[in-house]
């Protein structure tokens, strides 16, 4: 077996071999009601549920879009998105190229990033060409910053920014598709830390019953 696998095996290992999770408190799962689309109606099909801080369920309202009730419940109890901007965005488009990762024991491997669709999102590819390939999308959403993760464990936690400064970034999980198991393991929150034009780290947290894992990290210089 070639470093390159063993530290895709890690990395996977790492994810699937802990725990199975709930859904956290401030995080969203999946309800199964499903409501068929309409041109009245302004929400997708699939009804998302939210998890506010004190542990309560809520439906979305099907009369507001999903901003509308992520704001109505979100920035009052649990989690409230960072502004953001054109000039924040533009640190995550500055990396397009090839990184060198460094995850510790688990070995080093290339990551990835490219801008794609008119220099609106940035892709960052993890594990290029594997089968356990993880792509993971930046993108502005008017004054907010958001991050999707297609993660190895075959679900894809929605994130958005909810802390950004001068040189980090963190994200948290507002809500996670193809997640009805929720005892299912799943990425709830990452950050991204710009050291200079040429090393930044990066943190991933798993949550697993309820609780926040240690964080994977990466420390990574590009190489292209």
């Amino acid at each position: 077996m070639t470093r390159k696998h063993l530290a895709i095996l890690l990395f996977v290992v790492a994810l699937v071999s802990l725990p199975n999770c709930s859904t956290l408190e401030k995080r969203v799962g999946v309800a199964e009601t499903e409501t068929p689309t309409t041109a009245n109606k302004k929400q997708p099909s699939r009804l998302l549920r939210f998890q506010d801080t004190h542990g309560t369920w809520h439906d979305r309202n099907e009369s507001m879009t999903y901003e509308e009730q992520w704001k109505s419940i979100h920035d009052e109890q649990g989690l409230t998105a960072a502004r953001s901007s054109d000039e924040i965005f533009s640190r995550f488009t500055a990396l397009e190229g090839a990184w060198l990762a460094d995850a510790g024991e688990m070995g080093t491997f290339e990551v990835t990033y490219r801008t794609i669709a008119n220099g609106s999102s940035v892709v960052e590819t993890m594990h290029y060409g594997d089968p356990s390939e993880m792509i993971s999308v930046f993108h502005q959403d008017i004054d907010h910053l958001r991050l999707t993760h297609y993660c190895a464990v075959r679900n894809q936690p929605h994130l958005i920014a909810t802390e950004i400064d001068e040189n980090h970034v963190t994200f948290e999980s507002d809500f996670v598709t193809n997640h009805q198991d929720p005892n299912a393991t799943y990425m709830g929150k990452a950050t991204w830390t710009f050291i200079d034009a040429d090393h930044i780290q990066t943190k991933w947290w798993s949550f697993t019953n309820g609780e926040q894992q240690q964080p994977i990290v990466f420390a990574l210089e590009r190489i292209q």
